[in-house]
C-alpha cells in the first residue's frame, strides 16, 4: 500500500542520517546539547487528522454536487482511515543554548476515504449511476519554526516551538461511474497553517541528539481540520 512504500523509503532516510551521525568526525559542535549554528533535522511522524467519517462524507457529497453536477442518493459501503505515517526534514540554526530556528519541509496528518453509492446526474429525473469515490486531504509545506530550548545537564534537554506551514490545503479525489469512466481533481483552500509542539532531546554525541516530541497542526488540511503528531527525529550537527 502507499502507507507502507512511504514508511519504508522515509525509515531508510532517517535511519542511514542515523549511522552517519554515529560515525566518528571531527570538527564535531560544543558538547552536549548546545548546536553551535547550522544542524540538519529529520523526523518520522505517526499523525492523526481531526477530521470525522461524517466529515469525509460531507465533502463527498460537495465534491458530485459542486465539481461534477451531481447528487449522492445514498452511502452503500466505505472505508475510513484518519491516521498516517509522515516525516519532515529541515535546516535549523542555534543562535544560543536557549533559542533556535528551523526551517522544514513538512508532509504531516492523512485522512483518506473511500465509498460506494448512487448518484444522479442530472438534478431530478436525471440518470442514476453506481459510483466509487476514492478521497484524501493531507498536510504538507514549508514550515518556519522559533525554538526556545531549556537545557537539563549535559544530555538532555526540553523545546517548545511555534511556528508558520505555507502548504496546499486541498481534497483531492477519483470519481469512477461505473459504465461510464472515471475523473478527478481537487477542492482548494487557503494554504497558511500554525505549528504547536514541545519535545525532549538526547544527546548521543557532541552536535548529535534524538528528539522525541509532539507537534500540533492548525488549520493544515482542508476547511481548517487540525491534525496531531508523535515524532521521533534526529538531529545533527555540522
Amino acid at each position: 500500500m502507499g502507507i507502507s512504500r512511504r514508511l519504508t523509503g522515509a525509515c531508510a532516510l532517517v535511519v542511514g542520517m542515523m549511522l552517519l551521525a554515529a560515525a566518528p568526525r571531527a570538527g564535531a559542535a560544543m558538547p552536549g546539547l548546545y548546536f553551535s549554528g547550522f544542524y540538519m533535522d529529520s523526523a518520522l511522524a505517526y499523525s492523526t487528522a481531526d477530521v470525522k467519517q461524517q466529515t469525509m462524507e460531507d465533502w463527498r457529497v460537495a465534491i458530485w454536487r459542486d465539481e461534477i453536477g451531481g447528487d449522492v442518493l445514498d452511502l452503500e459501503e466505505y472505508d475510513f482511515d484518519r491516521t498516517d505515517i509522515g516525516y519532515s526534514f529541515g535546516v535549523g540554526y542555534q543562535m544560543s543554548q536557549y533559542f533556535a530556528a528551523e526551517l522544514a519541509y513538512v508532509q504531516i496528518g492523512e485522512a483518506r476515504y473511500a465509498a460506494v453509492g448512487n448518484v444522479q446526474a442530472g438534478g431530478e429525473g436525471g440518470q442514476v449511476y453506481r459510483t466509487a469515490t476514492e478521497m484524501r486531504t493531507r498536510a504538507r509545506g514549508l514550515g518556519l519554526s522559533g525554538i526556545a530550548i531549556w537545557p537539563m545537564g549535559d544530555r538532555f534537554s526540553l523545546d517548545a516551538r511555534g511556528g508558520v506551514l505555507w502548504g496546499k490545503k486541498k481534497v483531492s479525489y477519483t470519481v469512477v461511474v461505473q459504465g461510464v469512466g472515471y475523473a478527478d481533481g481537487s477542492m482548494k483552500d487557503d494554504s497558511i497553517a500554525y505549528m504547536l509542539g514541545a519535545g525532549i532531546n538526547w544527546s548521543m554525541s557532541p552536535g548529535t541528539a534524538i528528539r522525541l516530541g509532539y507537534v500540533r497542526l492548525q488549520n493544515a488540511l482542508f476547511d481548517d481540520r487540525h491534525a496531531g503528531s508523535w515524532l521521533l527525529g534526529l538531529k545533527y550537527a555540522w
